[in-house]
């Protein structure tokens, strides 16, 4: 049984839908270290190959363990999450997590109805990690996925919230609704991070279960964790950094939008 002291806890994605994962995971980890690394100067990573995601993000997770030397890696992204994560668990020798995995299971467990619905990006809707995964666990239950870039894009921009989205997306809801659906993924971490924007437009009445894919990986984290014979030195609240490879002003401004979190260190990262 392997005992880390102080450890970082290194998250990854392609702009400020990770920051979702972020926000769970301190909550689970409140005095544990966070490095989350962004990249918005290759956002989307939804509309791209999974050869050009391997060469855009691998030198990120090379930095964070063996410069960092984080005791845990989440891929905080579905489409790297649907298209990459095999690959990053055979190259790096961490324990790596996904979001794909913990929402299929806790999605598995709260449908009555056994339909689901998805949301999420090409990549990953082409990928059919989500089908697979749900087929592999109860085959009985059908799955409906959505590809939702052009909205990504809006949250990416803080621009979402906006009478013509919010009569948008509820047209959009009304197709899962309208297939009998009781259990929704929000299968892109930039939904996830709206999850409230969700909720408020789909009311009480709409008998659809919202699930946040950052909320469950961060659960599946605190339980594999667990086990591992952790020793937290740090008293207090530890600090979270945001590494960005990108517009470091446009991604300050966003995280004042969506994260009340103060300690916050951001600088940039790479080139």
């Amino acid at each position: 049984m392997k005992t880390f002291v102080n450890s970082s806890l290194g998250i990854i994605d392609s702009g400020v839908g990770g920051l979702s994962v972020v926000k769970a995971v301190r909550e689970v980890f409140p005095v544990r270290n966070v490095i989350y690394v962004a990249d918005p100067a290759n956002f989307p990573y939804g509309e791209k190959s999974k050869e050009e995601l391997l060469i855009l993000v691998s030198p990120i997770i090379e930095y964070l363990t063996r410069v960092e030397r984080v005791q845990a890696l989440v891929i905080a992204c579905g489409t790297l999450s649907s298209v990459c994560f095999e690959d990053f668990c055979k190259r790096y020798p961490i324990p790596i997590f996904d979001i794909v995995r913990p929402a299929v299971s806790e999605a598995a467990f709260v449908t009555r109805k056994k339909r689901v619905g998805v949301l999420a990006t090409r990549t990953t809707v082409r990928s059919k990690r989500f089908a697979r995964l749900f087929e592999s666990l109860d085959n009985s239950i059908t799955v409906y996925e959505e590809a939702w870039p052009d909205f990504i894009e809006e949250v990416e921009r803080g621009a979402f919230d906006t009478p013509f989205w919010r009569k948008e997306i509820k047209t959009r809801l009304k197709r899962f609704t309208s297939l009998d659906v009781d259990t929704l993924i929000l299968g892109c971490t930039h939904f996830a991070l709206i999850e409230t924007f969700f909720e408020q437009l789909l009311g009480d009445s709409s008998g659809l279960t919202l699930v946040n894919p950052a909320r469950a990986c961060a659960l599946e984290l605190q339980k594999a964790l667990d086990t591992e014979s952790i020793v937290e030195s740090n008293s207090g609240k530890s600090e979270v950094r945001c590494l960005v490879r990108g517009d470091v002003g446009h991604f300050e401004n966003l995280l004042r939008m969506f994260v009340s979190e103060n300690s916050c260190k951001v600088r940039a990262f790479g080139s």
